[in-house]
């Protein structure tokens, strides 16, 4: 059986995915389960720093298992929203 850390853990404080990546890594976790908010910072930041972050990931033998977050389909949501959210999450 393979442990995953899932960021949600970190939701109520303010560590850099670099911190999060290195506490799963000394703690013997093999995966990050990125929660919603953590995976569109990685997107919303400067390219270079998110490959540097995502390089460090690789280094430790950690990879991302999962990607999860709360997506509004309902029908009175605005779908082309719900739909940019999702690209981003999986960028």
């Amino acid at each position: 059986m393979k442990y995953s850390l899932c960021t949600i853990s970190f939701r109520h404080q303010l560590i850099s995915f670099t911190d999060i990546v290195q506490f799963a890594y000394e703690n013997g976790f093999e995966g990050i389960e990125l929660w919603g908010t953590h995976a569109q910072n990685l997107y919303i930041q400067e390219r270079e720093t998110t490959e540097r972050e995502l390089t460090f990931l690789k280094d430790k033998n950690l990879e991302i298992t999962m990607i999860s977050d709360y997506l509004d389909i309902s029908l009175s949501a605005d779908f082309e929203k719900t739909i940019e959210k999702s690209e981003q999450l999986v960028v």
